[in-house]
């Protein structure tokens, strides 16, 4: 485990480079996040350590980190899934903001996967026929410039408060994007599904925009990286980590057996 993070840590200090040259196609606050999470440090002082030092702890025995962005559609998919596998385990789960338009395109460097030629046609296909394997409703929304920074900071605050109403709004804010198709991006977006589930509209539009959550965020974010969390949906306990839907099979076996040998 300790060698496959440190693998990961040094992708993500190689993809900073990259990230450096293209932070201007970010946004302001997305800028902040990015140097925030550490990736200018880590080019200038490139000692993996540092961001062990910035780890969250590591789930253990009964309780499965799921790292989620709602700007994913397979994180969306296997928000479907996750709850009922800990469930069948034994296990409960921890759901953890991270934003993708950090990991993936900021510190790795790299576009969205659904822009890459090839690549993109089949995983749209992949996240279709996985909605229809699943049994789950879905479809891609076409929008354009969306993100989900208020989103994700507005689920931050919430589990300070509460972590079951937190993940009822995350699990809205997917629906609102992966199965109505409209924008997440505007904090009146989020206000609009937290309103159905009883939460003042004025306690989230303060919360969203005040300092300590915003650090929060990026608390959170750092802390993924530090995990070695480079995409969406990722799932650690124990110390293992399982990246994608495709690597559900996997985390069942694991807390079937808590072994890879043959069982």
């Amino acid at each position: 485990m300790s060698g496959d993070i440190d693998l990961a840590l040094r992708l993500l200090w190689i993809g900073a480079i990259a990230m450096l040259s293209n932070a201007a196609l970010a946004g302001p606050e997305l800028r902040d996040v990015v140097e925030a999470s550490g990736a200018r440090a880590a080019i200038t002082q490139p000692k993996f350590a540092r961001h062990a030092r910035k780890r969250e702890s590591l789930m253990q025995g009964d309780t499965i980190a799921f790292y989620f962005d709602i700007f994913s559609p397979f994180a969306y998919l296997a928000s479907h899934r996750i709850d009922a596998i800990a469930a069948k385990h034994g296990c409960r789960t921890d759901w953890r903001p991270v934003l993708v338009g950090v990991t993936v395109m900021k510190i790795m460097g790299m576009k969205p996967l659904m822009d890459y030629p090839l690549k993109g046609s089949y995983l749209r296909r992949d996240a279709e026929r996985i909605a229809r394997l699943w049994n789950v409703p879905f479809r891609f929304h076409g929008l354009k410039g969306h993100n989900s920074l208020n989103a994700m900071r507005a689920y931050v605050w919430l589990k300070q408060r509460d972590p079951g109403q937190a993940k009822q709004f995350a699990k809205a804010m997917y629906r609102r994007l992966w199965v109505d198709g409209l924008d997440i991006t505007a904090i009146e977006d989020c206000v609009k599904e937290a309103h159905k589930l009883g939460i003042d509209s004025d306690d989230l539009r303060t919360a969203v925009t005040s300092d300590d959550i915003k650090k929060l965020l990026q608390t959170s974010v750092e802390g993924a990286i530090g995990n070695g969390v480079f995409g969406v949906p990722f799932f650690i306990v124990d110390n293992e980590p399982f990246f994608g839907c495709d690597h559900l099979p996997m985390l069942e076996h694991w807390l079937a057996h808590r072994a890879w040998d043959d069982a």
